[in-house]
C-alpha cells in the first residue's frame, strides 16, 4: 500500500558554469490511528502549447472537478516567457465571478492559502489562463526544458483520494490533451 510520490523540481543555469545540484524530501510516518485527515495536490497541464515567434499568446484551460473538494491551497507553474497566469470560477457551463488568482511572476509564482477552504462540488471548477511573450525567433511549445513553456494550474484539497482531479473539458484551442475515454490529464495520479 505504497504512495508514490513525485517531486519535480526546475532549475535554470544561467552561468556558463556546471554545478552540481540536488533536491530533497523528507518523509515521516506516523501510526494510522493518529491520522486525523488528508490532503492531496495535483496539477492540470495544457500539454498543447504554440507560441509563434515574437509573439504574445494567451490560452485558457477550463476543468470541473470529478468530486467535491476543500481547495486549501491554489498555485500555478509557466517558464521564463510566462508573463501572466490567472484563475477564475466555472459553473460547469459558465465563468463566473471576478478573477480570483493572478501572479505575473513565473520564477516565484504566488500560493494563495485560503484562510477558510473554497468548497468545490463536483461538476464546478476553474477557468485558468497563461499569458506568454515569445521573445525569441523560434516557435516555443510545451516541455520541461527552459527553451519550452508550460501552463500548469495547481491545487492541494481535502479529501485526500487520489482519484479526484479536475477534468478538463474546454480549452481555448480546442486540443483536449486528455487521451479519448479518459476523464483526467495523464499528469494527474488518477490515471
Amino acid at each position: 500500500n505504497g504512495v508514490t510520490l513525485i517531486h519535480e523540481a526546475h532549475y535554470v543555469n544561467v552561468s556558463e558554469k556546471e554545478g552540481k545540484l540536488y533536491s530533497r524530501v523528507n518523509a515521516y510516518t506516523i501510526p494510522k490511528e493518529e491520522v486525523q485527515g488528508t490532503i492531496y495536490g495535483d496539477s492540470i497541464r495544457d500539454q498543447h502549447v504554440n507560441i509563434p515567434a515574437g509573439e504574445t499568446v494567451t490560452e485558457w484551460t477550463r476543468c470541473v472537478m470529478n468530486k467535491d473538494i476543500d481547495l486549501l491551497f491554489m498555485a500555478s507553474h509557466t517558464h521564463q516567457l510566462g508573463t501572466n497566469f490567472s484563475a477564475k470560477r466555472f459553473d460547469g457551463e459558465n465563468v463566473v465571478g471576478d478573477v480570483f488568482y493572478s501572479t505575473d511572476d513565473w520564477h516565484d509564482p504566488y500560493i494563495m492559502k485560503f484562510e477558510e477552504p473554497m468548497f468545490i462540488p463536483a461538476g464546478e471548477g476553474f477557468e485558468y489562463s497563461c499569458t506568454w511573450k515569445n521573445t525569441t525567433d523560434a516557435l516555443v511549445e510545451y516541455g520541461s526544458t527552459a527553451e519550452h513553456e508550460m501552463c500548469n494550474l495547481t491545487l492541494v484539497h481535502t479529501p485526500g483520494d487520489f482519484d479526484i482531479c479536475c477534468e478538463v473539458v474546454d480549452s481555448s484551442d480546442g486540443e483536449m490533451w486528455v487521451k479519448p475515454g479518459e476523464k483526467c490529464a495523464a499528469s494527474t495520479a488518477g490515471n
